[in-house]
């Protein structure tokens, strides 16, 4: 019987020692278990200890689980709280490159809810993307631009015809002609007849205003679209002789000697540019360096 009891205190010393060094707590408490319930308490104690030990684990590796998914729950509401209005923070087009589908159909349709064709480069772009959901929701979005943008030129071909001497009609139909014709939305012929519309519109401007910079220039460049170079020409001279600084008309008689191969013309230009009042931008310097350097 002694040495039952002497069995099971050095046993309990052991486990003592070694749970005092590993555990650093309740010790004690396990020490005087197994000296109190000879062999029981050691079994007692060892099943606690190991039931204690997988019960933490479980629960660590519970909380680490639910916490790992509140808090990508939580950063996906946030980020999405930030991207709510990430039109206004970063270029949109960088939105493609995120890797949340959700965020990028966002965009889409704030920007369909929002001026559309102002996005529409981006829209354009999403088109292609990988995810079939995101580019079907682009694909419907610039349906809608184009479907905007034909209802607006239907309402302003209407009054037009009403009344062609209203300057706010003219203006804003012309506006939405250029918009059109610049969207990439048109196939080759609707956007010629497009250019011809524009350039009507232009010259009835033209005909009741010649105050204006930008319509001569619109004119001018959509006469050279249309290979009208003769029109271009006289429309140059005329923008010359009512806007005597400005470079403008310079700069695109040049580009219609560039492009007409026209040596001659386009060194009368240069002569003639030299020998004027005009100082030209560092962008009309640039246009300028790039043509002669295509004429070397």
């Amino acid at each position: 019987m002694y040495k039952f009891y002497l069995v099971n205190f050095i046993i309990s010393i052991v486990i003592y020692l070694y749970e005092k060094k590993v555990r650093k707590k309740d010790a004690i408490i396990g020490f005087l278990i197994m000296i109190f319930l000879p062999f029981c308490g050691v079994i007692f104690y060892i099943v606690m200890v190991v039931c204690e030990k997988y019960i933490v684990e479980f629960d660590n590796k519970h909380f680490k689980l639910w916490f790992d998914n509140d808090f990508k729950q939580e950063s996906l509401i946030r980020r999405s709280g930030d991207l709510k209005n990430a039109m206004d923070i970063i270029p949109i087009e960088e939105a493609l490159v995120l890797n949340d589908e959700s965020v990028k159909r966002r965009l889409i349709i704030n920007a369909i809810k929002g001026d559309s064709y102002q996005y529409l480069g981006f829209l354009k772009k999403a088109l292609k993307d990988k995810d079939t959901e995101t580019s079907h929701y682009a694909a419907t979005a610039v349906t809608e631009v184009k479907r905007k943008l034909t209802m607006a030129l239907q309402e302003f071909e209407v009054k037009y015809q009403q009344d062609d001497s209203n300057m706010e009609v003219l203006t804003t139909y012309v506006g939405i002609l250029k918009k059109y014709n610049e969207s990439g939305l048109l196939d080759k012929k609707a956007y010629i007849k497009n250019q011809y519309k524009y350039r009507e519109i232009l010259i009835r401007i033209l005909s009741m205003d010649k105050t204006n910079e930008f319509y001569f220039e619109e004119i001018i460049k959509c006469d050279i679209t249309l290979r009208k170079f003769n029109e271009a020409i006289s429309y140059c001279e005329n923008y010359m002789e009512i806007f005597i600084n400005s470079e403008t008309p310079y700069l695109l008689l040049l580009q219609i000697g560039y492009i007409n191969k026209n040596v001659n013309q386009f060194n009368r230009i240069m002569l003639k540019l030299r020998s004027s009042q005009v100082k030209l931008s560092s962008n009309g310097i640039k246009i300028l360096r790039f043509w002669l350097e295509g004429e070397e």
